[in-house]
């Protein structure tokens, strides 16, 4: 914008005349949140006005990348925590790839993401795994296409699981009546004799 604006040279030079140094530094306040404007304002001049948005810079990069760091380790270790439903895997994981991104990780994408979630899949799941990855192009699938296989069959389990549980409690009742009948019909076939 200073370029284009034919502000530049009072931002690399020192010596711009002093109505071109206040509208570089005007376009300068302009361009940055409110809270840095305010403090930039008040510097004597264009050039030091950039040079103290260059000295912050430096500060936040260096903090970002040592969030990078800590958010790459997460990544790293990140595993299928015991009884963890596949949408909540998924939403940390999703989560902590948007972390890296806007914390600067230029290598991190939705592929990479997929590898990730399909390496930290539970043993249980081991099948659909090995079909995903043998049949599925990674590059074309994106964490919500993946979770949502795993989704289906989490829930098909899910209610295979309590479909046992039901059948099992009524041939358990079923069971005790027929042994409740046969008893009493012995009982009372001795109690005759």
């Amino acid at each position: 914008m200073l370029q284009a604006l034919f502000l530049w040279d009072a931002i690399k030079y020192d010596g711009a005349d002093y109505e071109q140094d206040r509208r570089a530094l005007e376009a300068i306040c302009a361009a940055v949140p409110p809270e840095i404007g305010a403090t930039i304002a008040n510097k004597p001049t264009a050039k030091l006005a950039w040079e103290a948005i260059e000295a912050r810079r430096v500060g936040s990069d260096r903090v970002r990348r040592a969030a990078l760091q800590r958010l790459r380790g997460e990544w790293e270790g990140l595993n299928f925590r015991p009884d963890e439903q596949v949408e909540d895997f998924a939403v940390r994981l999703t989560n902590l790839m948007e972390q890296m991104v806007r914390n600067g990780d230029t290598d991190l994408n939705e592929g990479r993401a997929v590898e990730k979630f399909l390496r930290c899949m539970p043993k249980r799941y081991e099948q659909l795994v090995f079909s995903i990855e043998t049949l599925l192009d990674l590059q074309d699938l994106t964490i919500d296409d993946v979770a949502g296989r795993f989704k289906v069959v989490e829930d098909r389990d899910r209610a295979l699981e309590e479909q046992g549980k039901l059948l099992y409690s009524e041939q358990w009742r079923a069971g005790g009546k027929k042994g409740d009948n046969a008893g009493t019909a012995k009982d009372g076939q001795e109690r005759r004799r």
